[in-house]
């Protein structure tokens, strides 16, 4: 029997040639790069065994009776219903990106501490700032602690280059805290032990996912706990960071410096957005990147190998790997 695989959103519909050479089951392809375009969508979907990518906001639990599988493409899920999706199917998302988001997380922290943006933006302007640099901290990073808000794979891929990096470690999960630590952990509290973290470390790295809980998790009495010397990155959900309280304390000094790779605005297709209603871009102690830290070609290679055993998986009749939600029937 042939699997018909639909792909929604421009990540998966631009994966198709990757996907049909990787997917070895028998399948016929559909690519549907618009999410919003709510005609076509529902058009594909009435016959779908598979949807790959995004779920439309046009399509509820009856637009795909027959569906087996609703596979996202990454890792986040907090912009899916459960009750949107049709109760006999899988919902599954992937990983594979934590050792490109680890690397980006500590490009972002050299970045902000050496002053790499300022120094090139400068001498491509011909101005030498020789041999100390312009007005203001650079400092090593060796000695500091490290945060990490959210001890999942992500948290987990931190820790080694941090050790690499000579820093200290300390994290929160949302489990109870615990004595036995990882290897390069001095502290592995619970979400009660979050103010203390806050407190004592120099850098902090967010990386929990978005839900009722931490939505607005980092807010303004948070960023008066980190103190002026302190670094916040965000490479979690752009709303688990309060949006205004995370621009007042960056304009402000409340804190120093900030990495950000995740937003508040996304285009919708190829149109130009501001990432914020607040002119983040305007900051230069801010190092701003387009939600792309987790994205890398081993990344993407490893995702859509996984992505093909899935739809094998069901192909075989057997349970995929990643389940998220399992049917409801």
């Amino acid at each position: 029997m042939s699997l018909h695989i639909v792909l929604i959103g421009g990540i998966a519909a631009g994966a198709k040639p990757i996907l049909e050479e990787q997917i070895e089951v028998p399948a016929t392809f559909r690519a549907i790069s618009d999410s919003d375009d709510e005609e076509d969508v529902l058009a594909v979907l009435t016959d779908a065994d598979i949807v790959l990518g995004d779920w439309p906001a046009a399509a509820n639990a009856m637009s795909a009776p027959d569906l087996k599988l609703m596979q996202r493409v990454g890792a986040g899920v907090d912009k899916i219903d459960p009750e949107r999706i049709p109760p006999g199917a899988y919902v599954c998302n992937v990983y594979k990106h934590s050792t490109a988001i680890a690397e980006h997380v500590f490009s972002m922290l050299l970045a902000h501490r050496r002053r790499l943006l300022e120094l090139d933006a400068d001498l491509r302007n011909g101005v030498w700032n020789y041999p100390r640099p312009p007005e203001g901290s650079v400092s090593d990073i060796r000695g500091s602690t490290l945060g990490i808000v959210g001890f999942g794979h992500i948290g987990r891929a931190l820790v080694p280059r941090a050790r690499g990096f000579d820093l200290d470690v300390m994290a929160i999960r949302g489990s109870e805290p615990t004595d036995d630590l990882p290897d390069g952990v001095t502290f592995l509290g619970g979400p009660d032990d979050l103010d203390r973290v806050l407190e004592e470390c120099d850098v902090i790295v967010v990386s929990v996912p978005l839900n009722d809980e931490t939505r607005g998790l980092i807010g303004e009495r948070e960023f008066e706990l980190m103190g002026a010397d302190s670094m916040l990155i965000n490479v979690a959900r752009g709303p688990v960071v309060d949006e205004a309280a995370f621009y007042e304390a960056l304009e402000s000094e409340t804190i120093g410096g900030a990495g950000i790779d995740t937003w508040y605005r996304y285009p919708n297709g190829d149109e130009s957005v501001q990432p914020s209603e607040f002119p983040f871009t305007n900051l230069d102690n801010v190092v701003l990147t387009p939600h792309i830290a987790g994205w890398s070609d081993q990344t993407a290679s490893a995702r859509f190998d996984f992505i093909a055993e899935n739809v094998a998986r069901i192909a075989r009749g057997e349970k995929p790997e990643n389940v998220v939600w399992g049917p409801r029937a």
